[in-house]
């Protein structure tokens, strides 16, 4: 280990005090890849590099580009999927309402749907 002693004195057992600054290994191999990450020019979709196929805009291949068309509209069904739970879920939560409203409790409802009583709070805090 490589060490710069800043301000030290030696002491009457020859042993160094005082302030010590230290460049480990670990430290030097920080600023060595500092500075070749500062040499490296940027890559963009302009730079020739190791791809030889077509690509899209966004970088993906364009052997790719059924796959990407599939995965937005699964992305699609998903969302109408979370749209259609979520009105689901509100209806839901109207029906327990009414059942409370009526004198049913939460307990009663829970036994009934094969829920915990937590469960149906959870339900109605939604």
């Amino acid at each position: 280990m490589c060490s710069v002693r800043v301000g030290a004195s030696e002491g009457v057992d020859g042993a160094v005090y005082g302030a010590v600054a230290s460049r480990t290994p670990a430290t030097q191999a920080r600023k060595k890849r500092s500075r070749a990450r500062a040499r490296q020019p940027q890559v963009d979709m302009t730079t020739s590099g190791c791809h030889t196929e077509r690509m899209t805009e966004n970088g993906i291949p364009s052997k790719h580009a059924d796959t990407v068309l599939r995965i937005k509209e699964v992305r699609a069904q998903a969302i109408e999927h979370t749209r259609i739970a979520k009105q689901f879920a509100a209806e839901r939560r109207e029906l327990m309402q009414a059942l409370l409203r009526d004198g049913v409790s939460q307990a009663q409802i829970a036994r009934e749907l094969g829920v915990t009583r937590q469960a149906i709070q959870k339900m109605l805090a939604c």
